[in-house]
């Protein structure tokens, strides 16, 4: 982290905003979000060429679900996650989103595909496990 930059920072400020939400079909879900460019987490990944986080990619996928879904949910097993390329924040980026799933009891069986424009920036295939609330 940059010196002055906190971790409440990183937290309290927004990474990403949804644009659209859409079920495409039964089991399949489109969402369009807008990365902020000037959030502060690029200021350490990395400071003189940001590219957005595998890991905030993966917190944005279980962010949409739970919301989708109204349950809350945690990736429990992945068998393939596949950057395929980078997202480079040097100002906001419109990304598409695509998760197919297939529900099975608490099981939420994913393939997701990320795209920015007609290029795809990310695969994945997993599995999110409904968590009870508390």
């Amino acid at each position: 982290m940059e010196s002055g930059t906190t971790q409440r920072d990183i937290e309290m400020d927004p990474f990403y905003e949804i644009i659209s939400t859409k079920e495409e079909a039964k089991g399949i879900l489109q969402f369009q979000i807008k990365i902020h460019a000037n959030h502060p987490v690029f200021k350490g990944h990395f400071p003189d060429f940001p590219v957005v986080p595998g890991a905030m990619m993966i917190k944005i996928f279980k962010e949409l679900i739970n919301n989708f879904f109204g349950k809350y949910y945690m990736l429990s097993s992945s068998r393939d996650i596949k950057f395929l390329a980078l997202i480079e924040p040097v100002e906001d980026k419109i990304l598409d989103i695509e998760i197919k799933y297939q529900l099975v009891s608490e099981l939420l069986s994913t393939s997701i595909t990320v795209k920015e424009n007609e290029t795809i920036s990310l695969k994945m295939s997993g599995n999110f496990l409904e968590l009870p609330t508390l």
